[in-house]
């Protein structure tokens, strides 16, 4: 009977959670904190965060590879630097979003609208994938506890350097070395 106890209890006395316990715990905290800390506005890309600077140049290569049709390699556009193209990769347009609005856009042509990008929405992502992250690297450790959960959860939401690179989203998807943290322990 004491063992049962000890099972359900983490070692500091705080109730122990299951992995999905965790896992919509992140969520939840990761999801709320985006609609915090920006409006819908901010996510759907209307903001001066979106008006000058590195962001620009992001948006623009983006608009111009939605705009061409498919063609090989993937990430080609030849809008920009007619006639060779240019890789969006090379504009910092974050490859995979860049992929996955595309085919989005290519089956539901009508759902976007024509000045649409997805950098707001990625924003968003990247605090959801933090705080996800921070629980899984927390929980490798061995630390099951909620509250060793959400101070780990907290510390990477609120982390200056994420939320310095708002200009920069290219850079913003830190999730991926508390991840591989995780995985390695």
């Amino acid at each position: 009977m004491h063992s049962t106890h000890l099972q359900k209890q983490d070692v500091k006395g705080f109730a122990a959670l299951g992995k999905y316990q965790s896992i919509f715990l992140a969520l939840v905290i990761g999801v709320l904190f985006v609609a915090y800390l920006f409006p819908l506005t901010f996510l759907m890309g209307h903001s001066s965060v979106f008006d000058e600077g590195d962001i620009a140049q992001h948006i623009s290569g983006w608009r111009f590879y939605a705009q061409d049709p498919w063609q090989l390699p993937l990430l080609q556009t030849t809008s920009l630097n007619h006639p060779d193209g240019i890789s969006i990769a090379l504009m910092d347009g974050i490859p995979i979003a860049a992929l996955f609005f595309k085919a989005l856009i290519s089956i539901f042509p009508n759902a976007f609208a024509d000045h649409f990008h997805f950098f707001g929405w990625w924003i968003g992502l990247v605090f959801v994938m933090q705080a996800l992250a921070a629980t899984a690297l927390i929980r490798a450790l061995g630390i099951k506890h909620w509250f060793g959960q959400l101070i780990a959860i907290g510390f990477a939401i609120t982390w200056p350097v994420l939320h310095a690179r708002y200009h920069h989203p290219a850079l913003m998807m830190q999730c991926v070395i508390l991840f591989a943290l995780a995985l390695y322990f």
